[in-house]
């Protein structure tokens, strides 16, 4: 009579899969982190100009916001753990860093154990979520 071996999760790992998640993982952090230097804009939005980029010139041009005013502020705000005030600054710009914060999670996971399953079950759910940021920031 044998016995099964112990789990070991590094055993049958890929390679490519490893770099993958740790690619997603960094620049998940990265994005995240250069985010939660900046200081967001009381006004909810011109925090990007902390970042070297030039006024929103659709807001210039035509005294309104565009439809991506706030995703910066958002994200900052998002980074510092004020969901609510993210949310209500953009609330495209709120999902957008928390899709960014479970990808740093599931790259973490993927670059360490070597697992393929987090990418085939992301492949079939990438397609409800494409459809829902589309509707956010539709309805933003």
């Amino acid at each position: 009579m044998t016995s099964d071996p112990p789990y070991n999760p590094f055993v049958g790992c890929r390679t490519r899969a490893r770099l993958w998640g740790a690619a997603v993982c960094l620049v998940g952090v990265a994005a995240l982190g250069a985010a939660a230097t900046l200081d967001p804009d009381p006004g909810g939005i011109g925090t990007h100009t902390q970042l070297g980029v030039s006024q929103c010139v659709w807001r210039a041009e035509r005294g309104n916001a565009c439809p991506t005013c706030g995703y910066t502020t958002a994200i900052a705000l998002a980074a510092d753990g004020r969901l609510l005030a993210a949310t209500l600054t953009q609330p495209a710009g709120a999902m957008l860093a928390l899709v960014t914060a479970m990808a740093v999670w599931v790259g973490g996971w993927v670059a360490w154990s070597g697992s393929t399953a987090p990418g085939v079950v992301l492949a079939g759910w990438m397609r409800a979520r494409t459809i829902g940021v589309i509707a956010v920031i539709m309805l933003t």
